[in-house]
């Protein structure tokens, strides 16, 4: 008969065996005394950690009574309502806080269409403190509908009614430029024998399609911000910026159409042709005169603008055709 594999409670239960026999004076064998003692040793170890477990949970199940969800601190918000932010953290007052991680409350904050960053905070017993930073707009792209861009061409979001924006609009764009490919597409499509060549150059087209136009809008979306904060905005209140591969630039005034045409312009020209034309208009306010159109891209001859305007009583078109006038020097401004 095979022997059985020892192990160390086998020890114990063959001395239960045998009978222990006293051997001087009735007392027992040191063979036989220690391994009680460490069996008593056992049993009050196991009984200890017992009650150490029932007080653990004990204290543990008051502490998830008490750390729930109790109150919502938002700051920094401007467009998104408070309710939403609180819903896109999927806690709601009375939700257990154990387990939850501030970083990720912080994602899917920075899903909502508004909000550019934001930080969370629990501070315990039961508060979950919200700090957002939301995106402000630029501009209003029009492209089959309106949408919200921030300064740096991103898609905030389209726009709604409930939505109070007061930017210039931009047109001339595709919004479909800007926002980015569904993820994985391109990727499908690469691995399939005879479309992946074709997969590749889509991707590749896309790609500079994409580049060129978020450089393009912020070009433009500058363009705006340099004209609302110059001396041209207190006398042409700016409505659009419109963008044409073949005319370049164009600012259209928000009261009544006047254009100013800067056409495919340079970045250090910018300056110059703010100044130009705000020189311009008001040379037609001293003659009594509103802007129709001026041309500002002639690189032949960068001083001159070719004008069209109307008395400023009249609403009609053009007096007397277009005509070209030469831009006053700085010093016999207004």
């Amino acid at each position: 008969m095979k022997a059985g594999k020892r192990t160390f409670w086998s020890h114990f239960r063959a001395q239960r065996q045998v009978p222990p026999t006293p051997s001087n004076g009735g007392e027992l064998e040191p063979s036989v005394f220690w391994p009680r003692i460490l069996q008593a040793v056992a049993a009050s170890v196991a009984v200890a950690l017992l009650f150490a477990v029932g007080a653990s949970y004990d204290v543990w199940s008051q502490r998830t009574r008490q750390f729930k969800v109790r109150a919502f601190s938002v700051q920094g918000q401007q467009r998104t309502p408070v309710a939403a932010i609180r819903s896109a953290t999927g806690l709601r007052k009375g939700s257990p806080l154990f387990g939850v991680r501030e970083s990720d409350l912080a994602v899917k904050l920075r899903a909502l269409p508004w909000v550019r960053e934001a930080e969370v905070h629990i501070r315990m017993p039961g508060t979950v403190e919200i700090s957002v930073r939301e995106h402000e707009p630029a501009a209003l792209l029009v492209d089959g509908g309106l949408w919200v861009l921030d300064a740096d061409a991103h898609v905030i979001k389209p726009l709604q009614a409930q939505d109070r924006v007061a930017v210039p609009m931009l047109t001339g764009v595709a919004v479909d430029d800007l926002l980015p490919a569904p993820p994985g597409v391109f990727r499908a499509l690469r691995g399939l024998p005879w479309v992946g060549v074709a997969a590749r150059r889509l991707e590749t087209a896309q790609a500079a399609r994409t580049t060129l136009a978020h450089g393009r809008t912020e070009a433009l979306l500058r363009l705006a911000e340099r004209v609302l904060g110059s001396d041209l905005a207190a006398r042409f209140e700016l409505g659009e910026v419109a963008w044409d591969d073949v005319t370049g630039a164009t600012l259209v005034a928000a009261k009544d159409g006047a254009e100013l045409r800067f056409g495919h312009y340079d970045e250090d020209e910018l300056d110059r042709l703010i100044d130009q034309a705000a020189r311009l208009i008001g040379v037609l306010q001293r003659r009594g005169e509103r802007l129709r159109y001026a041309l500002l891209d002639d690189p032949l001859h960068p001083d001159r603008a070719v004008v069209s305007s109307v008395p400023l009583q009249q609403s009609g078109g053009p007096v007397g055709g277009p005509r070209a006038i030469a831009t006053p020097r700085p010093q016999d401004a207004p």
